[in-house]
């Protein structure tokens, strides 16, 4: 079980300090401007693993809504590596992932033979809060679920990072890690499904046969199982052996 998780995109934000004073004609009578404090967005769209295979994400659009308010897209140039976007330091900012119009977003694996739509899933919602502070740093994440392997972009002080969790065909990312939800007994059809004194076949939990008891995930004899003897986790040691569910 192959376990990955990707960043096929981060936005990144790093802070600059523009300070604007003008001084009267007088020196006893001195007026100043405020002080006018930017950061600067900007958005990774390319992330790279440690194998060298690349991901890109495509059609889509980050909406910023704030004290300053901003619209970046990943069409005018495909090959940008990032986008730029610079606002005014505030609190009260969000962004939100959509799609270019007529589209939806997808990331895709960029192979030798041309670029490959992968499966992907957004985790959580689309809209995600966040300030920019005066040389502070902001980190905010969005987060996917495709078909393939873990890195990270990132640097500057706001980061909107999009992680990528690939798993082999036939399994699926749960939390740290790639699964098979067929027949995992924590993750039954679905992430989090736990079948409790069941086992978990084609999906679903189901019951085991008289006379069995379902042990982590497995049906077993608890007569006469050296590992689940009387009862699950119960393991008979120093060579002896499970009879009529007691260690003899």
């Amino acid at each position: 079980m192959k376990h990955i998780r990707i960043l096929s995109a981060a936005v990144v934000t790093g802070l600059v300090v523009a300070s604007v004073v003008a001084c009267g004609s007088s020196r006893f009578d001195e007026a100043k401007e405020d002080v006018k404090q930017t950061g600067t967005l900007s958005v990774a769209l390319t992330a790279t693993t440690t194998s060298g295979t690349t991901y890109r994400l495509r059609m889509a659009t980050f909406t910023v809504t704030g004290p300053q308010s901003a619209t970046l897209s990943t069409e005018p140039n495909i090959d940008a590596t990032v986008l730029s976007q610079t606002l005014t330091e505030g609190t009260g900012y969000s962004v939100t992932l959509g799609s270019v119009a007529g589209s939806s977003w997808y990331i895709e694996r960029l192979d030798d033979a041309g670029p490959t739509t992968v499966n992907a899933s957004l985790i959580g919602p689309v809209t995600r809060s966040f300030f920019i502070p005066a040389n502070g740093v902001t980190n905010v994440a969005y987060s996917f679920n495709v078909d393939g392997k873990p890195i990270v972009l990132g640097q500057g002080r706001l980061d909107v990072t999009v992680n990528v969790n690939e798993c082999d065909a036939g399994q699926s990312a749960c939390g740290n890690g790639c699964t098979d939800l067929t027949s995992d007994w924590l993750n039954c059809g679905a992430c989090g499904t736990v079948c409790d004194f069941t086992v978990c076949q084609n999906s679903a939990c189901v019951p085991c046969a008289v006379g069995m008891t379902a042990c982590f995930g497995k049906c077993t004899d608890t007569n006469g199982d050296p590992s689940n003897c009387g009862a699950c986790g119960v393991t008979c040691l120093n060579g002896t052996f499970c009879q009529a569910g007691a260690c003899n």
